[in-house]
């Protein structure tokens, strides 16, 4: 029976027959698991953005074409730094812009 089994592994492509269901059940169950801490984990920080959106906007009454342009400009930025951005590259980014310049072009 071992041996039927063993050649039978060998010899097909898909392996899946031949492994157990258990540990099907429980990959299953540590990647749903996992899949439920990222989704929880994406909520808090899509609430604590939110909630720094809305301060930052009632602070600063931004009208809507700089927000278009802050828009781009952060698309473009987490593109090139592939998602590191920092507070304090943020902060000197910030230090460099003079009061006259525009946003797009001073960059």
């Amino acid at each position: 029976k071992a041996l039927r089994f063993y050649m039978g592994y060998l010899g097909t492509e898909d392996n899946t027959t031949y492994i157990s269901r258990a540990i099907l059940t429980a990959i299953q169950g540590t990647l749903d698991d996992n899949n439920n801490r990222l989704c929880r984990i994406l909520f808090k920080c899509a609430v604590e953005l939110n909630m720094l959106c809305h301060t930052i906007a009632a602070h600063f009454r931004a009208d809507p074409i700089h927000t278009r342009e802050l828009r781009a400009y952060a698309v473009d930025e987490v593109k090139r730094t592939n998602g590191q951005v920092s507070f304090e590259n943020a902060v000197r980014s910030q230090r460099r812009i003079e009061p006259d310049d525009t946003w797009p072009e001073s960059y």
